[in-house]
């Protein structure tokens, strides 16, 4: 309900990534007068919005007593 006022509200948003395959680090060349590699860091997005978890939800429900 809140989302209506100001629109970041509600927003599932997360920074860590769960894939332990994602590397942080990338090799981009070769420094052969050190003899050392050349890295990128290349860190995860931060505060990325889940979409699937920050959509609107509502339950309805009916009863008939007799």
């Amino acid at each position: 309900m809140l989302n209506l006022f100001k629109r970041e509200w509600g927003q599932y948003r997360v920074t860590f990534n769960n894939n332990p395959s994602v590397r942080m680090l990338s090799l981009t060349g070769y420094d052969t007068a050190a003899g050392r590699g050349i890295y990128l860091l290349a860190l995860p997005a931060r505060n990325e919005v889940q979409d699937l978890e920050s959509r609107w939800q509502a339950e309805i429900g009916v009863r008939y007593v007799f």
